[in-house]
C-alpha cells in the first residue's frame, strides 16, 4: 500500500537507492602530516589556519579544519588567535617529539644502501 503521503508522488530510480550522508566518512590528515605543514610553513613560530589549509591541497575546507582541531585537542598544537582576529598554530613540546619521532622513522626506511629486492 502506497499510501496517501505518496500520492500524486513521481517514483525514479533515483528514489530507491538509499544514501546516508551521516555515514559520509572522508580521510582526515594525520597528525603527523599537520605537524610537517606548520613546521614546513613556519619551523619554529606560528603559522597561520590559512596557510595550512593552502598546504594541504588534497583535503577540503572540512577535513583540514577537523584534522587541525584533532591535532589541537591531542595536545600537539597550540592555537592563537591573533590581533587581526586569525587563528594561527605552533608545534608543543610533544608536539615535537612526535614530529621528530616520525621523521627519524621515515629516514631510517630510506636507508639501506639500494633499492629492496
Amino acid at each position: 500500500m502506497e499510501g496517501a503521503a505518496n500520492r500524486g508522488r513521481i517514483r525514479s530510480a533515483a528514489h530507491d537507492v538509499l544514501v546516508n550522508p551521516i555515514n559520509r566518512s572522508r580521510k582526515l590528515a594525520t597528525d603527523g602530516q599537520v605537524l610537517a605543514t606548520v613546521v614546513d610553513i613556519a619551523d619554529d613560530g606560528f603559522a597561520s589556519y590559512r596557510d595550512i589549509a593552502q598546504h594541504l591541497p588534497r583535503y577540503g575546507e572540512r577535513e583540514v579544519r577537523r584534522s587541525v582541531s584533532r591535532t589541537v585537542r591531542r595536545g600537539l598544537l597550540v592555537e592563537r588567535h591573533g590581533s587581526d582576529g586569525r587563528r594561527h598554530f605552533a608545534l608543543t613540546s610533544e608536539g615535537w617529539r612526535l614530529h621528530r619521532a616520525s621523521t627519524v622513522t621515515h629516514a631510517a626506511k630510506g636507508m639501506g644502501g639500494g633499492p629492496d629486492p
